[in-house]
């Protein structure tokens, strides 16, 4: 689920803050610390 909202927020290589928010919220959700959610971020940002 957190892939699939980062690869939308990532489509033009660009988050917003509204992205980031969504992205922050679902992370909080889904109990992922910072460090896993910004892991993930850099490993799809390629």
């Amino acid at each position: 689920m957190y892939r699939a909202a980062l690869e939308g927020a990532l489509e033009d290589r660009d988050v917003s803050e509204r992205e980031r928010s969504i992205l922050s919220s679902l992370a909080t959700q889904l109990e992922f610390s910072p460090e896993v959610a910004t892991r993930l971020e850099a490993e799809m940002a390629g």
